[in-house]
């Protein structure tokens, strides 16, 4: 595989969209009939995931050593071989050419 750096920003697209989520999730946990003491700690779990799910801030991606990758119009996600956790890619993450750059490398490779 080419090997491609590509510069990451914060996705204000995939942000709002976990956003969303996320407080649909402590919604529901206020909507439903617990002890207060379980409702903070949901809320407060429910908070961290979000925290820990956000993309990483200006970021500098190498695109060597994926080792798997789904590819759509919005969004893309990469495996990497070293890594656990995925490296979520939306469509207002990077300029347009290193995004088109990015999937034609991808889909010659994974596709």
């Amino acid at each position: 595989m080419t090997n491609l750096e590509i510069k990451l920003q914060t996705s204000k697209w995939l942000t709002g969209f976990l956003l969303v989520m996320h407080l649909g999730a402590i919604c529901c946990v206020l909507l439903i009939n617990l002890p207060i003491w379980l409702m903070a700690l949901l809320i407060i779990l429910i908070s961290y995931s979000f925290y820990t799910s956000l993309p990483p801030k200006n970021a500098v991606l190498a695109v060597a050593g994926v080792k798997d990758a789904f590819i759509s119009q919005y969004l893309i996600i990469l495996h990497f071989n070293k890594s656990k956790k995925p490296v979520v890619i939306g469509p207002d993450s990077t300029d347009k050419q290193s995004l088109r750059a990015l999937r034609v490398l991808l889909r010659n490779n994974y596709a």
